[in-house]
């Protein structure tokens, strides 16, 4: 929704941006289970509809390039092996593989051009530019970043991240119950 701009007794009002109350500034909450495990719960400040997933691996998107899609792969298996990834990750790994991509692009660029080349200006002289994809590698960089610390993939942020529980081993009974279903 665009800002609206009103008048009101002759002065113009500063235009007001409505933001949705699901966005809150600050710092992130904590997952409900690092609060446990920390002692700090409180029950009133609980949400009883905090979702659950179950540990999954989720499919590569058909549309992906065939690099992007081995990327995909390797980093999905990677995070379900650490127990924090579920079948509706699919889209942040998408971004994540995609951002990698082209990260590694840029920099394989950047490995066999240099980072700067030389151009000439219009009085005849020579200016040193750096390359598009140097700024195509940092933005990539800090994307991938940004995506590595929200799956607990770097050591600072593998403290923060829940991994979801593993599951409990089937007694001699239960497996002989799934038999004969």
């Amino acid at each position: 929704m665009p800002p609206t701009t009103t008048v009101l007794f002759g002065k113009k009002k500063q235009p007001q941006i409505h933001q949705p109350k699901s966005i809150m500034p600050g710092r992130r909450p904590l997952p409900t289970e690092t609060k446990r495990l920390q002692g700090t719960l409180e029950l009133s400040r609980m949400n009883p509809n905090e979702p659950k997933p179950a540990v999954s691996v989720p499919m590569a998107p058909e549309w992906l390039p065939d690099e992007v899609k081995t990327i995909f792969n390797e980093l999905a298996l990677h995070f379900a092996d650490m127990r924090v990834l579920g079948q509706a990750d699919g889209k942040a790994l998408e971004l994540l593989a995609d951002a990698y991509h082209e990260y590694r692009t840029a920099r394989q660029f950047i490995y066999e051009n240099g980072s700067t080349y030389e151009s000439p200006t219009k009085d005849g002289g020579r200016i040193v530019r750096a390359y598009p994809q140097v700024n195509i590698a940092s933005d990539a960089f800090k994307r991938v970043r940004a995506m590595l610390i929200e799956f607990g993939a770097t050591p600072a942020a593998r403290g923060k991240v829940d991994a979801l529980p593993a599951p409990k081993p089937l007694s001699k009974l239960d497996l002989i119950r799934q038999r004969q279903a």
